[in-house]
């Protein structure tokens, strides 16, 4: 499948980068007890991205090979474009009959009468189910699309535990893929493009996206004296390859309390099934409109 690149000239590239600094805002919430803060809406760098269509329950019966299905032509799907680019769109390439399309879990936008999806709007680095429903038909039809980019996994670190804290970025809905950004001034990625995650005392490689975890708490990041359930909100922006600089963003969560016990056990629920599903390469879905992102990462003192 094709894929057009977009090169970026230094000057337009490093207004790029300006722009995306003037919508920087530090997000630190201080939330009740037991409570699962969410990401604020009140620019559009940290919305929720949403299916368009609406949620529908993953059907228990279904085919995985089905004639005449949608194919988009991979099975896998690079984004293209930079800041300001028209929005990426794909189409099914083999012109399947009317019906209606669906995805599972939330965050791709996909049409549900054409089945075009619009890249650029869904949220990256995630594998997802595409079901169509043939018009007259009642059975659905599934194929599994991911669309590139990069993601963490949702998981709990406590401080006290030997060596240091870190969290490594993951690609393609692949766990098991090495870091593919190279390390050093020879990396070929470039993170935190905004500087929101560094502007919130994140402490975050610029080449390799790894996040560690007791330098940001060492740092303040979630202030002299945090509380439980203390959150930072932070969008990164991002691209895997400098050469081809497809402009993409990632939500991400930073939590701290001060030892495992005191987090919530319906959180560390949510962020065990999370994780047990980005190791095994699967797709999430919890049977419900539950979105995977953003990814929710905890620091804590203490087991």
């Amino acid at each position: 499948m094709k894929t057009t690149k977009v090169f970026l000239s230094g000057a337009f590239f490093f207004a790029i980068i300006f722009f995306l600094c003037l919508s920087c805002q530090k997000n630190v919430q201080n939330p009740a007890p037991g409570d699962v803060p969410l990401l604020p809406d009140s620019t559009a760098a940290l919305q929720t991205k949403q299916n368009t269509s609406g949620y529908t329950p993953l059907p228990q019966n279904y085919s995985m090979n089905c004639p005449g299905s949608p194919s988009y032509g991979d099975s896998i799907i690079y984004p293209s474009g930079s800041y300001k680019s028209p929005d990426y769109m794909i189409s099914p390439v083999n012109n399947p009959a009317p019906g209606r399309y669906f995805s599972w879990p939330v965050g791709l936008v996909i049409n549900d009468s054409t089945g075009t999806i619009d890249v650029t709007k869904s949220e990256t680095g995630l594998r997802y189910f595409i079901g169509y429903v043939k018009k007259g038909s009642q059975d659905t039809c599934l194929n599994t699309l991911i669309i590139a980019g990069a993601g963490y996994v949702d998981s709990i670190y406590s401080q006290s535990k030997q060596g240091r804290n870190t969290v490594q970025p993951y690609f393609n809905a692949n766990s098991g893929i090495n870091n593919i950004c190279g390390f050093g001034e020879n990396g070929h990625c470039l993170w935190d493009l905004s500087n929101n995650a560094t502007m919130q005392k994140i402490q975050l490689d610029r080449n390799t996206g790894i996040i560690d975890l007791d330098q940001t708490l060492q740092n303040g990041a979630f202030g002299n004296t945090p509380v439980n359930g203390t959150t930072l909100n932070a969008v990164i922006y991002y691209v895997l390859d400098a050469h081809n600089p497809a402009l993409q963003s990632l939500q991400i969560q930073l939590m701290y309390y001060d030892r495992v016990s005191s987090v919530p056990v319906a959180l560390q629920a949510k962020i065990e099934n999370r994780s047990a599903s980005a190791n095994g390469n699967q797709i999430f879905d919890s049977g419900g409109p539950s979105a995977p992102r953003p990814p929710i990462i905890i620091i804590t003192r203490a087991p």
